[in-house]
């Protein structure tokens, strides 16, 4: 995402990925962001607020969270960023009916709506010879979290059929078509990726941060960069 927008305000981009694929804990997560006022709240019937959501969110914290400046601006920002990857890149999203907020019963929550979903995505077809490289969840079928949980709630069978077509063409769900799609964007905006790249250290110059230094197959790689560097690394908990 960061580096779709720096690429669309006119920088020059560059990914270096730490690994050897791309998608991270993301590629094999189930996907699914949770966002208050999402344009797809209207699919499932839901309509939302700031406050509602302000009010759910402050009750979960209890008043421990780091910056209620920050909760305030992720609610009013998070849909906008939710719309404008849909406009502006492969990704797409769905809101399943029958996925709540965790705790829906307490105030401010919905029964639905806010966590949304992306819509399988066909990997192969799109990414070509970058595919094998995104990461994706070896475990989980491929089935979305609305598919899988019609079968945990009604005990419907799956459309073993349609898992199969997945399977063979290797169209992604859940977080694995979530990476995809996002790097299906950055390949459409030219953006140079580079795999198996360690980056060390910050590279800083008179209080600005010039570039970094960082390491490829044991060679000593500088890279420069005259816009800044943005630090997308660590997973959920040290993101």
């Amino acid at each position: 995402s960061a580096a779709t927008l720096a690429a669309d305000g006119g920088s020059t981009v560059l990914i270096l990925e730490r690994a050897d694929m791309v998608g991270g804990t993301t590629g094999v997560s189930g996907g699914m962001p949770w966002v208050p006022l999402n344009h797809h709240l209207a699919d499932v019937g839901m309509t939302d607020t700031p406050e509602e959501a302000l009010t759910y969110i402050r009750r979960l914290t209890l008043g421990r969270e780091p910056s209620s400046e920050l909760v305030e601006t992720f609610v009013e920002h998070a849909h906008q960023a939710i719309a404008y990857l849909e406009e502006h890149t492969p990704v797409e999203f769905s809101a399943p009916p029958m996925f709540s907020d965790y705790y829906a019963d307490l105030p401010g929550g919905k029964v639905c709506g806010r966590s949304i979903e992306p819509v399988p995505f066909p990997a192969a077809e799109k990414l070509g010879e970058w595919a094998p490289l995104v990461r994706t969840s070896p475990f989980m079928p491929p089935l979305t979290m609305e598919e899988g949980g019609r079968y945990l709630a009604y005990g419907e069978a799956p459309d073993y059929g349609l898992v199969a077509t997945r399977e063979r063409d290797d169209v992604r769900v859940l977080g694995g078509a979530l990476a995809a799609a996002l790097f299906k964007g950055v390949l459409d905006r030219d953006v140079a990726v580079r795999t198996g790249v360690r980056v060390k250290e910050l590279v800083s110059r008179q209080g600005s941060i010039v570039g970094v230094r960082a390491e490829q197959d044991g060679a000593p790689l500088l890279v420069g960069a005259r816009r800044g560097v943005v630090l997308a690394c660590g997973g959920f908990e040290w993101n």
